[in-house]
């Protein structure tokens, strides 16, 4: 179950916000692996010795298997990189899970300053029809690179992503 943002969170961020004259328009979401402080299980499951039930086993590419949490970050990045949604979840959660959360979360906090979200930018685990979809009824463009282990011909949506990102911007959202 995500974490919930305490409430003094969105009027410390709209405060911030509204200080820096930070249009928000532009996003970057990622995940991290946090560990457990702890005793961590021996096999999948806790048991008795375990310290920390709620954590899951998560992999990373970069930090192995990793008894813990999992920490989504949805970031401004102009003029200034600012968080302005998260969510923390056990280590074992997908990253496309939390995309519309975050982005929720952030539509939010930026309605009340009069405005909106329109591109995020993620890595290859945010590639989902069904997310590009949603975003797209909020009038906001998610790009990704295409996830190719998802296999089968690309469909129509897919193909004008890869146009998309072939173009000056496309390319200077992913770099």
């Amino acid at each position: 179950m995500p974490t919930p943002v305490p409430e003094h969170v969105p009027v410390l961020l709209s405060a911030v916000l509204d200080g820096l004259h930070l249009q928000p328009n532009q996003t970057v979401i990622d995940a991290t692996l946090l560990r457990a402080k702890g005793r961590h299980p021996k096999g999948k499951r806790p048991d008795r010795r375990t310290t920390d039930r709620e954590a899951k086993w998560g992999f990373s590419t970069t930090k192995g298997w990793v008894w813990g949490y999992k920490l989504h970050v949805l970031v401004a990045v102009r003029p200034v990189i600012l968080p302005v949604a998260w969510t923390v979840t056990p280590a074992h959660r997908n990253d496309v899970t939390q995309l519309l959360p975050a982005v929720s979360q952030a539509r939010r906090h930026t309605r009340r300053l009069r405005q909106r979200i329109r591109d995020t930018t993620g890595d290859t685990a945010y590639d989902s029809q069904t997310r590009y979809r949603r975003l797209a009824s909020w009038q906001i463009r998610l790009t990704t690179p295409i996830n190719r282990r998802r296999g089968g011909r690309p469909s129509p949506l897919q193909r004008t992503r890869r146009r998309y990102l072939q173009t000056p911007r496309g390319k200077w959202l992913l770099k």
